[in-house]
């Protein structure tokens, strides 16, 4: 004799199932405009995230956690230019003031990148509270850059330029990473 409980048990487990299997194919669905504008107007900047990430080969055929991976690279770059930039006005400036702030935006850059690295390793493992974290700690070391210049000599246009626009970058792997994490 079957009773209500063998089919109510069967029931509640397919449930769950289709509950869980939907949610993680909503995590690893292509990317389609809807979900770039929600990333984006998440953003402290949104027009420069829909700049990024629609003019981005690939995005609208990657899923999300292949757009963090897109956007960790995108920021990795940006930041390893912009520790060029600074190597470059390091060799050229000979005021010993304005050297010692550059070489201080040298070792945030630095630090930047290797916190881009860490964040594309926890990617890669899945731990998106990491990758957070360590775009957090990206977009910190950019600031930690312009505070170098909050009294004169001033830095030049460009470096602020580059500091936000690391900045900018961060916070779409940040927000892109809590989308992942269901935030």
């Amino acid at each position: 004799k079957k009773t209500m409980s063998s089919f109510f048990l069967p029931s509640i487990v397919l449930v769950l199932f289709l509950c869980i299997a939907l949610s993680h194919a909503r995590l690893y669905s292509k990317i389609s405009s809807s979900v770039l504008n929600n990333i984006c107007f998440r953003t402290q900047n949104p027009k420069f995230c829909l700049g990024v990430l629609t003019s981005t080969p690939n995005v609208n055929t990657t899923d999300l956690p292949g757009l963090a991976k897109i956007s960790i690279g995108i920021a990795n770059a940006s930041a390893s230019n912009t520790k060029s930039f600074i190597s470059r006005l390091i060799k050229t400036t000979s005021g010993p003031k304005l050297k010692g702030r550059y070489m201080s935006c040298f070792e945030n850059y630095d630090d930047a990148i290797d916190d881009l690295e860490q964040a594309q390793q926890y990617l890669s493992s899945s731990d998106y509270l990491g990758v957070s974290v360590a775009a957090s700690g990206a977009m910190d070391q950019a600031g930690d850059c312009n505070d170098d210049f909050k009294q004169p000599p001033a830095a030049p246009a460009l470096l602020i330029q580059r500091n936000q626009v690391l900045g900018n970058l961060s916070d779409i792997i940040l927000v892109i990473s809590n989308v992942l994490r269901g935030q």
